[in-house]
């Protein structure tokens, strides 16, 4: 048996410290969650309340900015160090050592401060809300008030990953063809404007007439190197206007609406909108939050305008005491078997169930429409650089074979 100095806080908020003798850490971290405190800091007696060392890691680019990634990776290994018998200092104390990124090293050590002082793990993470979004910290709230953070951690890193991976999805759906055709404007761009030049200073100095098709290239050539100049900036403001309206709320709430109608876009919006709003909603049922108050997390989660407002309307529906599937009677702009299945998951009492089936069924919906446009798109694209290459050639031909 050994010693060992220990802080915990009860479910009053009531912080304790004073030392207990125990065979090993986990042992004693075991008796006082059996008390029902949560466990803020244990170690052995001689060595009591000792910080970790200073990092002593090779020297990382301070310059890159924190992603979702390292709260995610740091909430696993809380959840790990808590299952092993670790306090919740020295978890965090251990986390911000091999931090991937010092931005979180400098956050997870700001938390630990904060617990340190008194308050609650939530209250400190509520200082970071960049860092950690209001679903994280509810789960970590649940998670205190019933004792098990260790599940409360795992979940919330379960709900950041689940999110990354389907904003990377259909950012891959939106930016995959906008990029393959900006190649391909490019490609035309180099071909009209320095390959066509070439071939007309060496076919003028033939002093022979050129076919039409030649003509209307050496045409299209000189007037965008005329205007050129004049085309990126008016295209520049136009994006730069576009930008600046979609963050003004009135026109926002028309641009989003107009995506929503745009073939291919649209559907992939609505898969993503339901997945998201049924994951989010999931999750926070399944750690006993009550449906009024994750509906209200749901729609501060909810990024767009019009999913957002049809959340709002959905709680304001559910406070008037009808069901939530209900509620969702205008679905707009979720898929209406969302509110199916809500209906179904409502009559069995497995709501929580039904929407993770919802959010999984909608997430493989979109990863297969991605598929199916990438079938399309490729082939499309290749035609199109294939065509304007082979224009230029043939209208190259062309005025050789005139001038022989």
């Amino acid at each position: 048996m050994a010693p060992f100095r220990y802080a915990a806080r009860d479910h009053s908020g009531r912080t304790h410290s004073g030392e207990l003798e125990a065979a090993t850490a986990t042992v004693a971290a075991g008796e006082l969650r059996d008390r029902g405190w949560l466990v803020l800091d244990l170690a052995p007696a001689v060595a009591a309340r000792r910080r970790a060392p200073r990092s002593t890691r090779t020297f990382r680019l301070a310059l890159l900015p924190a992603t979702s990634f390292d709260v995610e990776s740091g909430l696993r290994q809380l959840a790990m160090t808590t299952r092993s018998g670790l306090s919740l200092l020295q978890g965090l104390a251990a986390i911000a050592e091999h931090a991937r990124r010092p931005q979180m090293t400098r956050v997870w050590r700001a938390v630990g401060d904060h617990v340190e002082a008194g308050h609650s793990l939530v209250q400190a993470l509520e200082r970071h809300p960049r860092r950690f979004p209001p679903v994280v910290r509810e789960l970590v709230r649940a998670g205190e008030q019933s004792g098990s953070l260790d599940l409360a951690f795992e979940r919330a890193a379960d709900h950041l990953e689940r999110r990354r991976e389907l904003r990377a999805t259909v950012l891959q759906a939106m930016f995959y063809p906008a990029i393959v055709l900006l190649l391909a404007g490019a490609v035309a761009s180099y071909m009209v404007l320095a390959v066509i030049p070439v071939l007309e200073d060496f076919l003028t100095g033939m002093h022979r007439a050129l076919p039409p098709l030649t003509r209307s290239l050496i045409g299209v050539s000189h007037w965008l190197q005329l205007h050129l100049p004049s085309l990126m900036v008016a295209s520049g403001t136009a994006v730069l206007a576009l930008l600046a309206l979609d963050r003004w709320r009135p026109t926002r709430f028309v641009f989003d609406a107009a995506l929503y109608r745009v073939p291919f876009v649209g559907r992939v919006r609505r898969l993503a909108a339901t997945a998201t709003f049924a994951r989010t909603l999931a999750t926070l049922l399944g750690n006993g939050i009550h449906i009024v108050q994750a509906l209200d997390l749901c729609a501060g989660v909810a990024r767009r305008p019009l999913a957002r407002a049809r959340i709002v309307a959905t709680r304001t529906a559910v406070l008037d005491g009808r069901s939530l599937a209900d509620g969702l009677d205008e679905v707009y702009p979720f898929l209406p078997l969302l509110r199916n299945l809500v209906a179904l998951g409502e009559q069995s009492g497995e709501l929580d169930t039904m929407l993770d089936n919802v959010a999984a069924l909608h997430e493989a919906e979109v990863r297969t429409w991605i598929r199916r446009a990438s079938v399309f798109i490729e082939p499309a694209i290749t035609i199109l650089v294939g065509a304007i290459v082979g224009v230029v050639y043939i209208a190259f031909f062309l005025a050789m074979f005139a001038i022989m």
